[in-house]
């Protein structure tokens, strides 16, 4: 997978088709992974920047939803994006 974060945020595969997202915080996500060293954050941590203003079962709400839509824009490749109870991975 590649990432482009200059300019327009794109995502391609490994065979050069590029992912559509539908999401502005699912680039947001995505990008925050891709700018961590070990491509991994705290769930805490992305849901803190990316729904700092709600409440913390709204914003843990949304950023399961953001995931599985990642998670379905990636179809097949959707194990791309491994998460847990306390981590989100690339």
């Amino acid at each position: 997978m590649t990432i482009h974060l200059s300019g327009r945020f794109r995502i391609f595969r490994a065979d050069g088709r590029e992912v559509r997202l539908a999401s502005a915080r699912a680039h947001g996500v995505l990008a925050l992974l891709a700018t961590e060293d070990r491509l991994t954050r705290p769930r805490l941590w992305i849901q803190d920047k990316l729904w700092s203003s709600s409440e913390p079962e709204n914003g843990g709400n949304s950023l399961r939803q953001v995931l599985f839509l990642i998670r379905k824009a990636f179809g097949e490749d959707a194990n791309v994006l491994e998460t847990d109870r306390t981590v989100v991975r690339l």
